[in-house]
């Protein structure tokens, strides 16, 4: 649905009937029930769209001393009385407020699930305790089990931690012959390839 040239459909919280007390001839109290109103938290005020108002039979009747009325069968029903730039229905005394739309109520702030400390180490890339918990102090939404925080002269088992940490001791033997084991660092394949066709860049250690 476009109502005033904007989706409506993804802000629908639902749809249904209200039920008011209008003002209609010569003041008497109408009660009239509006159907299929779509509940919009987002909308500032009420809208009442007067070309579903002609598809239901009704009538608008515009007059420049008489004001605007909507009636049925030659009876007014409700009266209304201007709002800006919009006319509003004349409601009885007490409605008014009721009947404001507003925003959606801001949702309570809920506590963060304790999670162990594994878990947050997993989710920032393996940051150590100390530093996850100064983490924790700056963004909302975290909260570290303090016990299952490592202790302060403990290791704590991470086989990513202590694989990533591990070192290989290479042979200081220079190369000397074609053939020869060597050990370097390699990139590839590069796409696009270098203009010597080299499809692989490498680092060797020097003699």
């Amino acid at each position: 649905m476009r109502v005033l040239g904007l989706a409506l459909d993804r802000y629908i919280y639902g749809v249904g009937s209200v039920h008011i007390t209008a003002e209609g001839q010569h003041g008497a109290c109408m009660q009239v029930t509006l159907e299929e109103v779509l509940h919009v938290p987002g909308m500032d005020s009420n809208l009442l769209s007067s070309n579903i108002l002609l598809g239901k039979g009704l009538e608008i009747s515009m007059h420049p001393t008489k004001g605007t009325n909507i009636l049925l069968g030659g009876k007014i029903v409700s009266t209304t009385v201007p709002h800006g730039k919009l006319l509003r229905l004349k409601t009885v005394s007490g409605e008014e407020h009721e009947l404001r739309a507003v925003g959606r109520k801001p949702a309570e702030p809920t506590q963060p699930k304790l999670l162990p400390y594994d878990n947050w180490h997993r989710r920032f890339a393996h940051l150590g305790p100390w530093n996850l918990r100064k983490v924790e102090k700056l963004v909302e939404g975290i909260a570290i089990d303090p016990e299952t925080l490592p202790k302060e002269r403990d290791h704590y088992n991470c086989e990513a931690c202590m694989s990533g940490s591990q070192t290989c001791n290479l042979s200081d033997t220079p190369m000397r012959r074609p053939g020869d084991l060597i050990h370097s660092d390699i990139c590839g394949w590069i796409n696009p390839i270098a203009l010597s066709e080299s499809r692989y860049s490498s680092t060797t250690p020097r003699e």
